[in-house]
């Protein structure tokens, strides 16, 4: 096996060795049917306009993140990253960011 250039090289082995021993490979992916978030009314700075948290999922990539699913009034629907558990994937902790400043609870949530 090569040296890793990068995490990402590493993960990418190590799904390949996991492939090769029959171990899964695909992302864990959690239902979170009980999520606080579930139910809740976000306002969407970008799209001006609220939007209804539907579902929230833990999933891994490089460590755990909450994903939330919202829809807006024509069922349009956003996937948005919400919150890391462990997550060290810089491309999704900056997306957990940026939900952040497009996404807000309302008063009525």
């Amino acid at each position: 096996m090569n040296k890793p250039n990068t995490n990402l090289d590493l993960y990418n082995q190590i799904r390949a060795a996991r492939e090769n021993k029959g171990l899964p490979v695909e992302n864990l992916d959690v239902k979170l049917d009980n999520y606080e978030m579930i139910g809740k009314t976000l306002y969407s700075a970008e799209k001006e306009k609220n939007v209804k948290v539907v579902k929230a999922h833990k999933q891994w990539h490089c460590g755990w993140y909450i994903v939330l699913i919202a829809i807006d009034d024509k069922n349009s629907h956003s996937t948005i990253f919400w919150r890391s558990i462990d997550c060290k994937d810089e491309n999704i902790l900056r997306r957990i960011d940026l939900a952040h400043e497009r996404f807000f609870e309302t008063s009525d949530s």
